[in-house]
């Protein structure tokens, strides 16, 4: 693996830890009120999910062209 796909796990790990703190954090009334940070939590689970698809899908394309 090279190190654009380890810096896209690296960016999906840290957008869900960014995520849980969202809902954790106790501070997190102050800056996301009320329903907000379940919003703000699930679309950042999202991104994180599309993320994870598109690395998967460069590191099966990057292995296909090196095989050849």
């Amino acid at each position: 693996m090279n190190s654009t796909v380890y810096m896209g796990y690296v960016m999906i790990s840290v957008l869900m830890l960014i995520a849980v703190a969202c809902i954790a954090a106790p501070s997190a009334e102050a800056w996301l009120p009320g329903n907000r940070k379940y919003v703000m939590a699930s679309v950042l689970v999202a991104y994180s999910a599309v993320r994870f698809y598109r690395v998967q899908k460069f590191k099966k394309q990057n292995q296909h062209e090196t095989n050849r």
